[in-house]
């Protein structure tokens, strides 16, 4: 599970926001991870 920051703190609501730098950290993030898998099989 990857968790991406919510301004205010605010998840699982309507108001629930982030930030686009945030999204960007977290798909680099998840980027990573599937290669780091790929290269092991």
């Amino acid at each position: 599970m990857l968790f991406v920051r919510c301004k205010g703190g605010i998840s699982h609501n309507p108001a629930e926001a982030v930030d686009a730098d945030d999204v960007g950290v977290a798909l680099d993030v998840l980027t990573g991870f599937v290669q780091l898998l790929a290269g092991q099989y």
